[in-house]
C-alpha cells in the first residue's frame, strides 16, 4: 500500500516493474506485489500439491479453493490465481477440469490396484446394459478396502470407461454408446420413443429403463415432450 495513484505511481514502480521486482497482481485496482512474496505463495502451493499427490497417487489433484485455503488466510483470489497462473506459465502446475495438480503428477496403479482395475472393467463389461448398482459391486470386491474401490471407481470415471448414469447405476462406456446409437436409430425411424417402447426395444425393467431415458435427456440426445421423448436436435 504505496497511498499513491496516477503518473507518480507509475514513475516509483517503472524501475521494479521493468526489472521484475514486483508484480502487477490487479492492473485494474493498482494492486502489487513484490516477486519474493509471489515466488513464496508459488512455493507453497506446490509443497501442498506435492504432498497432496503424496497422500493420494490416484487422484488428479485439488481443485482450485482446496488449494487457495490450504494456503491461510492471508492469500486472497486475486493473488491466488496470479500465482496459478505463474505456475501454469512455467509448466510447473496443470489444471485438468476442475483439479489443479503438479505437471510431473501421473497416477500410477500399483499391481493389487491394476488388477481391480482390469476386475472392475471386466465387471461391468459383463453386465452391459443391466449393470449392478454401486452396493453390489462394493460386495462384488469386498476383498479390497472400500475406499480402494471406491478410488479406482473414481479413476474409471475420469477416464471415461465408466459412465455414471444415476447416483446408484453406472455403466460401461461402450455399452451407452452402442445403446445411444440404437435409441438414435429408433427414434429417426419411429420419430419419437416412450417409456414402453424403450423397454421392447432394450430388454430392460423400469430399474434401468427409467434412469437411462432420464440420462440421455440429461446429455441432450433428447428432450422429453410429455410421455414422449424426441431428438432434441429435432427441436
Amino acid at each position: 500500500r504505496l497511498g499513491t495513484f496516477g503518473k507518480q505511481l507509475k514513475k516509483i514502480i517503472s524501475a521494479p516493474l521493468s526489472s521484475r521486482k514486483i508484480v502487477v497482481v490487479d492492473s485494474t485496482n493498482q494492486r502489487y506485489l513484490t516477486k519474493s512474496i509471489s515466488d513464496g505463495v508459488e512455493q507453497l502451493m506446490l509443497a501442498d500439491l506435492k504432498q497432496y499427490h503424496s497422500d493420494n497417487p490416484l487422484q488428479i489433484g485439488l481443485s482450485k479453493e482446496e488449494l487457495r485455503s490450504g494456503l491461510g488466510r492471508g492469500v486472497d483470489q486475486k493473488v491466488f490465481h496470479f500465482c496459478l497462473s505463474e505456475l501454469m506459465k512455467k509448466g510447473l502446475a496443470v489444471q485438468e477440469d476442475s483439479a489443479v495438480r503438479l505437471a510431473s503428477h501421473e497416477v500410477a496403479l500399483q499391481a493389487d490396484e491394476k488388477k481391480l482395475q482390469k476386475d472392475l472393467e471386466s465387471w461391468y463389461r459383463e453386465k452391459g446394459l443391466t449393470t449392478p448398482t454401486m452396493r453390489e459391486s462394493m460386495e462384488k470386491f469386498s476383498d479390497y478396502p472400500e475406499s480402494l474401490v471406491k478410488e479406482v471407481f473414481a479413476l474409471l470415471l475420469r477416464e471415461e470407461k465408466l459412465v455414471k448414469v444415476s447416483e446408484t447405476l453406472y455403466y460401461d462406456a461402450n455399452a451407452i454408446a452402442d445403446l445411444q446409437e440404437k435409441v438414435t436409430a429408433f427414434i429417426v425411424k419411429e420419430g419419437e420413443i416412450d417409456a414402453p417402447r424403450f423397454k421392447n426395444l432394450t430388454g430392460l425393467t423400469r430399474k434401468f429403463s427409467i434412469p437411462l431415458l432420464e440420462y440421455f435427456d440429461r446429455v441432450k440426445l433428447t428432450i422429453r415432450v410429455g410421455d414422449i421423448r424426441i431428438l432434441r436436435k429435432q427441436v
